[in-house]
Formats: C-alpha cells, structure tokens, sequence
C-alpha cells in the first residue's frame, strides 16, 4: 500500500517530522534571541547610565512634560497639564525607570540615571542664550515638534524654524558626545488619533517624519547625518496613547539596533 502523502507530494510521516522539526528550530531561535535582548538590554543600561540627555525645541512642543515623564513614566496626566514658560532651569539627576519585554513572561527594569539635564526654553532669544550649555556633552538629543503643527496650513513656517535649529545645532556639534544620538519627537498625538487609530495614524504619517528626517539630513555633512537617527510618535497626555509610545522613549536610550533586536520576536 502507497503511503499518504500531502498536497506537496511528500509522505505524511516525513512531512509531520519536519513540522516538528521547523517547530523546534523556531523555538529555539526566539528563545536565543530574547536571550540576546536581555544581554543587550544590560549592556545598554551600563553603558548609558550617567550619560547627559538633552531635551529642546520650538515653544510649548511638551519638553517640561517630557523631563516629568522620564522621572516617572506613569505620572497623572493632570500634573503634566500645567504650562508656564521656562527660560532655564537646571534640574537634579533623573532616575529613568522603565520595563522591557525580556521573553514571552519576562521582564527587567530598565533603570539608568541620567547625569545632568536642564529644562529649557524654546524661544529664539533663549537658544542664543541657553542652548549650548544644555546641549554640552549630551549623548542623546531628543528634539520635540508640536506634531498637529506639522500637519497645520502653516506647517512650511513650523518646518523652517525646525530647520534653523537644526542649523544652529550643526554649528554646536563639537559640544555634543562625540557619539551622539538625535531623535526627532512627533509629540502631542493625543491631539490627532486615539488608541484605536494610532496605529494606522502612525503608517499613515511615517513618510510625514522620514522627509523632515533627510531634508534636516540634506543640511548637514555627510559625516554627520548618521546622528540623525530619526523620529517618534509621542503622546505624553493620554495615559493609554503613553503606552503605545513607550517604545519610542525608550528607543532614544537603548539605541535603534537593539530596538530592532527587540521587535524581532513579537
């Protein structure tokens, strides 16, 4: 008697070995790569910690209420609500505390501290002023736009102050980490989608964020433009939209590769 075999010709007793066989291999493999995660998750905790962080950008793009997130992650929406226009105001070390995904049941703190930061006005006055002693030996630079302003009839005036930040930052690059990191925050999505369309808001505007991305790269020399690491969809408002963003922070800390070590499993 023939043995059964399946639509692809092969017999059901190989077919169901190698089912099993591709089933092991696969475990196996997630099970290795979330053991790389922690392993880099550890070793991006020790080497950031310590490091400076460096917060700015245009008036009220949300800079004071992302210091207050970083110290606490799951501060009340109500006590980030309150604006008052900052100058300068230099502010003690911050300890960042998150949780990240270590395995499908698994999870580490993420715990660094960061060694200096200050909040900072976004005025042009106070960038002549302020910015360059904020800017000092920064590792990560994490750049707030006021998102609904990107996507406003007056976006092309919005774009242009970008751009002469990002110029004047070009002239301060020797006060940064020689390693640095910059992102781009796309902060006040609340204003624009709700936790059931965040998703397809993010798909929809991504190109949105990667052309102010490489036309901001276009400005800068080749050597450079590698800093830019590019942007994040950032609700800092609305506790469950906060959630969905989480990533996105702690993207700017860990770096873009393990970020993408991260995402590999899920």
């Amino acid at each position: 008697m023939a043995r059964a075999a399946n639509k692809a010709g092969i017999p059901d007793e190989v077919f169901s070995f190698l089912k099993e066989l591709w089933k092991d291999v696969k475990e196996k493999v997630v099970e290795e790569t979330w053991l790389r995660i922690k392993k880099e998750v550890y070793k991006a905790q020790k080497r950031f910690s310590g490091e400076t962080i460096a917060v700015f950008g245009p008036p009220a793009a949300g800079k004071s209420t992302l210091l207050k997130v970083l110290q606490n992650v799951n501060t009340p929406a109500a006590e980030l609500q309150t604006f008052s226009k900052t100058e300068l105001e230099e502010q003690g070390d911050i300890n960042v505390d998150f949780k990240l995904s270590v395995g499908p049941d698994e999870q580490v703190r993420f715990r660094f501290k960061v060694r200096k930061n200050s909040d900072v006005g976004g005025e042009e006055y106070i960038r002549k002023l302020h910015w360059p002693a904020v800017i000092k030996g920064a590792a990560v630079v994490i750049y707030m736009l006021e998102g609904p302003k990107l996507l406003s009839d007056d976006s092309q005036i919005y774009r242009e102050r970008v751009f002469a930040d990002f110029d004047w930052l070009l002239e301060q690059s020797q006060l940064l980490h020689e390693n640095f990191a910059i992102v781009l925050g796309f902060n006040k999505v609340d204003e624009l989608c709700d936790t059931t369309t965040y998703k397809s808001f993010v798909r929809e505007h991504g190109d949105l964020l990667e052309k102010l991305k490489l036309d901001i790269q276009d400005r800068w020399p080749e050597h450079l433009v590698s800093h830019i690491k590019g942007g994040i969809f950032l609700s800092l408002l609305e506790p469950r939209l906060r959630a969905f963003t989480l990533n996105g922070l702690v993207s700017c800390f860990v770096g873009d590769e393990l970020m993408k070590l991260y995402r590999q499993p899920t």
